[in-house]
């Protein structure tokens, strides 16, 4: 399992900013990373769309089946309920974290 930091550091162009602005979805992106896709096989980019994240696969198939994992699924973190839209373009997967307010859950 990938610790906080580790995964951090493992996203290209993030900033200190982006870490203050958005930690939540950040964290929210750490547990699908670790629950359902954490491994090697894959590269995370800050998307340039608020709560967007771009996931660059070695391998089309680990693209479909994370693809088919996240899509249409939910994370909660600190009461905050996300759903997860994703576009999925050959071993590239875009996930927006869409928040939820509580008190539509």
């Amino acid at each position: 399992m990938t610790t906080r930091e580790e995964f951090m550091h493992k996203i290209d162009n993030i900033t200190e900013s982006d870490l203050i602005d958005f930690f939540y979805n950040y964290m929210a992106l750490y547990n699908l990373y670790n629950g359902v896709c954490g491994s090697d096989n894959i590269q995370i980019s800050k998307s340039s769309e608020p709560a967007s994240f771009d996931l660059l696969f070695t391998e089309k198939c680990y693209a479909e089946q994370t693809y088919s994992a996240f899509n249409g699924a939910y994370v909660k973190i600190y009461d905050i309920r996300y759903n997860i839209n994703c576009v999925l373009d050959d071993k590239k997967l875009h996930v927006v974290l869409l928040t939820q307010s509580p008190d539509m859950v």
